[in-house]
């Protein structure tokens, strides 16, 4: 699904994830005691984060939790409205 230009993605759905989320324990996958301090990755997302890292994204491992609707209306304030 796709709109303006912005690709939508739910990693989140992804039944390998879910079903590891399930299986692990949650004080494994928080870990909210250590911040940014250890991994140098934000605590929001933090797997998500970890598995972009992982995967030679770093880039995105720093961008900040934004909702879709949020980059589109800021596109449009600047003009980028596609179909225009």
């Amino acid at each position: 699904m796709a709109h303006w230009g912005k690709e939508v993605r739910f990693p989140y759905l992804d039944e390998r994830l879910v079903r590891w989320a399930v299986e692990t324990p949650a004080w494994e996958t928080c870990d909210f005691a250590n911040g940014e301090d250890i991994s140098g990755v934000e605590a929001v997302k933090r797997v998500l984060r970890l598995l972009a890292l992982e995967l030679g994204m770093e880039g995105v491992t720093r961008e900040k939790k934004r909702a879709v609707d949020t980059v589109r209306r800021k596109d449009c304030k600047d003009g980028n409205q596609q179909g225009q």
